[in-house]
């Protein structure tokens, strides 16, 4: 919970920038709009709830109560099965109240969490710009940044699995927008996908099997 809330949060600070140059630049559109609101609602949303979980627990789980039973009945109508199970308030309520309490217990450390969550972001985006460089391609740090932080806004609000397929469309064409060649753009987005993406995607699936494998032979 902390660590979501820690990423969204740097998240938020390169996406203000972004929204920024690109406003200045006459190349914010409404669907960039629309995907910030989204998430500035999520952040608020996480905010409140872990102020509830500090200082009104039972509160929040009467309304994560409530929410469980109302998601439980729509999926009766639709004919399907219980969709949270019995207890998901009381868990996820506790869990909310526990990152309340090591927030304010350990300030320090929620710091070094958001430093941690805003240094991997960089990491990313130096990263991107290293393949700029391998295409050849020369950009600017407004349209670098720009474009990986939409990119990245949509993977975290897009109702598609990892926003698969809108990532790399949006990007695409946040970097067209700023004067980057169509073809080029497609390319380079695709070969950061690859590697931040679906490259330890793959590599997690087969280390999942090792651990499968291997977990057995360690408990006997």
């Amino acid at each position: 919970m902390l660590a979501q809330t820690a990423d969204f949060s740097a998240f938020a600070i390169i996406l203000a920038g972004s929204i920024v140059y690109l406003y200045m630049r006459n190349r914010l559109q409404s669907y960039e709009i629309a995907g910030t609101v989204v998430l500035v609602v999520i952040l608020c949303s996480l905010a409140l709830t872990l102020i509830l979980g500090q200082w009104r627990p039972i509160l929040l789980m009467n309304l994560l109560g409530l929410a469980q039973s109302g998601i439980n009945r729509l999926a009766k109508r639709a004919h399907r099965n219980t969709v949270l199970p019995d207890g998901w308030a009381a868990r996820n309520a506790a869990d909310f109240s526990n990152a309340a309490g090591a927030i304010e217990a350990h300030p320090k450390r929620l710091a070094l969490t958001l430093g941690i969550a805003l240094t991997a972001h960089l990491i990313n985006i130096i990263s991107l710009y290293t393949l700029f460089l391998a295409f050849h391609q020369q950009i600017e740090f407004g349209p670098l940044v720009a474009g990986y932080a939409m990119g990245i806004l949509f993977w975290n609000i897009s109702p598609v699995p990892q926003g698969v397929g809108v990532v790399e469309g949006v990007m695409a064409l946040v970097y067209t927008s700023l004067g980057i060649h169509g073809f080029i753009a497609a390319l380079i987005v695709l070969a950061f996908r690859a590697l931040n993406f679906w490259l330890p995607m793959l590599l997690g699936f087969i280390l999942h099997r090792r651990v499968k494998i291997v977990k057995p032979k360690l408990g006997t």
